[in-house]
């Protein structure tokens, strides 16, 4: 089957919205999406890897909330266009040492107390 992203205009979208995702659910779709600004994830059973949307060059916004596991989440760190960041519920990515780094870090608006 095709992935669920390639019916959307990939070189265009600016704004993502994702929902209750399945577990089998790739999120590696979506590294295509050169222009995608904010990216929004939500009830998510699938694992989401922060390596797929590091090299995205305008997202500015991220919020993962209730996903089931997040991986690579210092990656965050290095993508300089990311100024707004939440993570909720999602199974703790952000280590006790890790976090001095992303308060740090600079963000406009950061929410990870109940990662």
């Amino acid at each position: 089957t095709a992935p669920v992203l390639s019916h959307i205009r990939q070189d265009q979208t600016k704004s993502l919205f994702l929902g209750e995702t399945k577990a089998a659910f790739d999120f590696q779709q979506l590294k295509d999406f050169p222009k995608l600004e904010l990216l929004s994830i939500r009830e998510s059973k699938a694992i989401f890897d922060c390596a797929y949307i590091s090299e995205l060059p305008a997202l500015t916004e991220l919020l993962l909330i209730g996903v089931k596991k997040v991986l690579n989440v210092e990656q965050l760190l290095e993508m300089k266009s990311l100024k707004y960041l939440t993570i909720m519920d999602s199974g703790g990515p952000i280590k006790k040492k890790m976090k001095p780094l992303f308060l740090e870090y600079g963000f406009e608006e950061l929410d990870i107390e109940f990662a």
